[in-house]
This record gives structure tokens, C-alpha cells and sequence, in this order.
């Protein structure tokens, strides 16, 4: 592989979600990113990738917590660390299920990108539902970004 076409090849893999209009890759741009957290080290580099791509869009950037209200004070200090970073977000904890949560979640806060952390999904967790990441890819038009 030339150099040419490795960093080609390295633009779209890294590109998050790219539309190719003519041989080019065209990333996609962000305004609203939402983050689901759940206090992990996980939850923590999706943190640092939303910043990234917060601070390339100029994006808004939401940080939920599904764990319910046990988790606000870490949720809403996340956002309020980022608002000192210079960038536009705020953070909450939400009393939802998991996957249709977080489909009720992307569609109200308008999100056009979700950051998230899932572990691999059993058969019998796919069966009953509990895929957020496939459902969310399923029913909403967001770029799901799972680290």
C-alpha cells in the first residue's frame, strides 16, 4: 500500500461516520453529541472522545447516566468540568431501561452522534432487548460511536 492511499485508507477508518461522494471522504459534522456514562474507565475515554469531536464541531454535548439519580452528582460534575473546558454541555441522570432509553434519549435531545460504551452482547441479552447499541442503530439515524 502507497503512502497515498494508507493515509487515504486512515482518513475513512478514522472518519467516524463518512459519507464517499466522489472517491472523497467527507466526515460527517456534529452539533448535538450525546454521552451515555455509567462511571467506568470506559465511560471516561468516551469523555475524552466527545471532547475531541466537541471541539472539531463546535458541538454540544450532552452527558446521561441511565443508572438513575444514584449517579447525578457524577453526571452533572462531568458537565460542569467540560463547561470549564470551554465547551457547550451539561449533564444529568436519567431513570430509563436501557435500549429503548436510550432511543428516548437521542430523539430528545435532538442528538445527531451518541458516544457510549458496550460490552458484547449475549444471544439471550439480544433476545430480551438489552443490545443498546444495535437497537439505537436500528431506530434512530444518530452515529453511534461505541468504544
Amino acid at each position: 500500500m502507497t503512502a497515498m492511499s494508507r493515509n487515504t485508507f486512515n482518513t475513512f477508518a478514522h472518519a467516524t461516520d463518512a459519507s464517499v461522494a466522489g472517491g472523497t471522504v467527507q466526515p460527517t459534522t456534529y452539533k448535538r453529541i450525546l454521552v451515555i456514562l455509567d462511571g467506568s474507565g470506559a465511560a471516561e475515554r468516551a469523555i475524552a472522545e466527545a471532547v475531541k469531536l466537541a471541539k472539531a464541531n463546535n458541538a454540544y454535548v450532552t452527558l446521561v447516566c441511565c443508572d438513575g439519580p444514584g449517579m447525578e452528582a457524577y453526571v452533572t460534575s462531568k458537565g460542569r468540568e467540560l463547561q470549564q473546558q470551554g465547551i457547550k454541555a451539561h449533564g444529568y441522570a436519567a431513570a430509563c431501561t436501557y435500549a429503548n432509553g436510550l432511543v428516548w434519549l437521542v430523539e430528545s435531545e435532538k442528538a445527531d452522534a451518541v458516544i457510549l460504551s458496550q460490552e458484547p452482547v449475549s444471544w439471550l441479552g439480544r433476545l430480551f432487548g438489552a443490545d443498546g447499541v444495535a437497537t439505537l442503530r436500528a431506530r434512530t439515524t444518530a452515529t453511534i460511536i461505541n468504544l
